[in-house]
């Protein structure tokens, strides 16, 4: 692939803008396919970004979504990831697990990050890999929970507790936060 993240995101979002402006103003016969031809491209890209990982097997099904900074983001990811499980056939339990993970994820992301977010659900023989990108720089940290003083701050507390394991990765100029899920093999 040879592109970053941040590059493919920028460039998608060129193309979405491209396709925005043939279709907002007075339409004729060649806009049409144009916009159509520019969403296109864009949903081959968000296909493409894979968060890099090392020796991992290659995922089943793959689902993405491009988030616009903003206080929807959360709701639209939970929506998007619960669809994802139902047509995914997976447990009440794991669905449960991926749909908080990835809302929580998308928080984090908007609060602390900066640009546009990508949530990536990828289905694996054993597990749902449950990812986020965005441009902000920085690491994600751990804090410890503190009763009736953390109000804030217990995001990757809750990240902790629902997956079997959680990182990050750098991808400059931004970062993937990443969360797995055990689960039995797809049918």
């Amino acid at each position: 692939m040879g592109q970053r993240t941040g590059q493919l995101l920028g460039q998608a979002g060129h193309w979405l803008d491209e396709a925005v402006a043939a279709l907002s103003g007075p339409a004729d016969q060649q806009d049409v396919p144009a916009a159509l031809a520019a969403i296109g491209d864009v949903q081959r890209a968000l296909a493409n970004l894979v968060r890099p990982r090392d020796g991992d097997d290659q995922p089943v099904v793959v689902r993405r979504l491009l988030l616009p900074a903003g206080p929807a983001s959360a709701r639209t990811a939970r929506v998007f990831t619960r669809e994802a499980c139902e047509a995914w056939s997976l447990s009440g339990a794991v669905a449960s697990a991926v749909v908080d993970l990835g809302s929580e994820l998308v928080s984090n992301a908007e609060r602390h990050g900066s640009g546009q977010v990508l949530l990536a659900l990828d289905l694996h023989a054993g597990h749902v890999s449950v990812s986020v990108y965005d441009e902000g720089g920085g690491r994600p940290a751990l804090l410890p929970y503190r009763p009736g003083v953390s109000d804030r701050g217990v995001g990757l507390q809750i990240v902790q507790h629902l997956s079997e394991e959680w990182g990050w990765t750098d991808d400059p100029p931004g970062k993937w936060v990443w969360a797995h899920v055990p689960c039995s093999a797809p049918s």
